[in-house]
């Protein structure tokens, strides 16, 4: 079972800012939020723990890492989709309002960004990597690109997809090598 979270607040997600190759701490709520997660996670029986290099991903999984005596594992496999021009970029701003189905869009690369079919490819292979390797996992990377994993990979619902920061997806998969969604947007706080 993996259980793939997005990681905690940033400023950039809390004054609504895309947030892509830039390198954000968590905010204290973040690493509060995080720290309340691993006390949940302590019960489960986590074997490994993966987590893209970029700090707030890092700072999330370092926190469980530390909470539950596992050690954090860095994959660049993991980091979020580059979005180029629009990294930075607030919500608000036209240039986002005009784009945002696109940036959705699989085949959609924006200016100077990364082709989402090649970040997806990547995420994929990491995921399915920890797929094989049996047992309770742990994964912290970012919305954008774990959003492209569930809604072409795994061909989940559009509003069931993105995540919350602290949120996570939980998957397995089967004996018959299907992998399926045992929990969409899952939040442990609240659960």
């Amino acid at each position: 079972m993996i259980y793939i979270f997005r990681h905690g607040m940033t400023e950039s997600n809390l004054i609504g800012n895309l947030l892509s190759e830039s390198d954000e701490e968590l905010l204290p709520k973040g690493v509060e939020y995080f720290k309340n997660i691993s006390k949940k996670l302590s019960d489960l029986n986590i074997d490994n723990i993966y987590t893209s290099p970029y700090k707030r991903a890092y700072q999330s999984g370092s926190i469980i890492a530390n909470k539950i005596g596992k050690k954090l594992v860095v994959v660049d496999k993991l980091i979020e989709r580059k979005l180029g021009d629009f990294d930075g970029v607030s919500k608000t701003d036209v240039r986002y309002k005009n784009r945002i189905d696109d940036l959705k869009n699989i085949n959609y690369i924006p200016p100077n960004g990364e082709a989402p079919k090649h970040a997806v490819k990547r995420f994929k292979s990491m995921v399915d990597d920890v797929l094989d390797n049996k047992g309770n996992s742990v994964i912290i990377s970012h919305g954008g690109i774990i959003y492209l994993y569930m809604r072409y990979v795994l061909n989940q619902y559009e509003n069931t997809c993105f995540l919350d920061n602290g949120e996570c997806h939980i998957i397995e998969k089967k004996d018959n090598s299907e992998i399926v969604v045992t929990n969409s947007k899952y939040d442990f706080l609240r659960n």
